[in-house]
């Protein structure tokens, strides 16, 4: 069952989630409500303008681009520790293709009131709306970060979300 969580609590475990499972969910939705989620290796959160904010890293070519782009909010999901069939399998084939949720194995569950659903066999969700997006500035990069990172220049786009709501599973008093 989820229940509400410190937003700082669950960072530190998506962080610790980036680093051994090689990424956590991103979750986005469509105009009209379809769920999509893909892998994110790169996520940070603090304080930024007052306020908790969660900053994710997205590249035009992506799916999940287009959808935040129409629905500027999202979910960051930690996935529970023995999946990383469905982390692999979300980081490499696109919800353009088709409902990525079915493919996966994983089912979309609402949490509240928010507009984009979690991942219901995950353990942590953070939830944020976008208040600010910037692209990355290519001439800004030192070249060997372009070289290693960006050889086809598809350079992402930063969202900044305000963090609204985070939960985990299974808290114990």
């Amino acid at each position: 069952m989820w229940e509400k969580a410190d937003w700082q609590l669950v960072t530190r475990e998506l962080w610790e989630g980036i680093e051994h499972l090689g990424g956590v969910f991103l979750v986005t939705r469509s105009q009209d409500g379809k769920p999509n989620l893909m892998t994110i290796g790169w996520f940070q959160a603090g304080i930024v303008w007052g306020r908790p904010v969660a900053t994710v890293l997205v590249r035009p070519s992506r799916y999940s681009h287009r959808l935040l782009e129409e629905h500027p909010a999202f979910v960051v999901v930690l996935p529970d520790s023995n999946m990383k069939k469905e982390v692999d399998l979300c980081g490499s084939w696109s919800g353009r293709e088709g409902n990525k949720f079915a493919r996966a194995g994983l089912t979309p569950q609402s949490l509240e009131d928010i507009s984009v659903p979690t991942v219901g066999e995950g353990r942590a969700a953070l939830y944020a709306k976008v208040v600010q997006k910037t692209k990355v500035d290519p001439q800004a990069f030192s070249p060997f970060i372009v070289k290693e990172y960006y050889p086809r220049g598809d350079f992402h786009s930063i969202y900044f979300g305000v963090i609204e709501g985070s939960w985990k599973k299974g808290i114990k008093s």
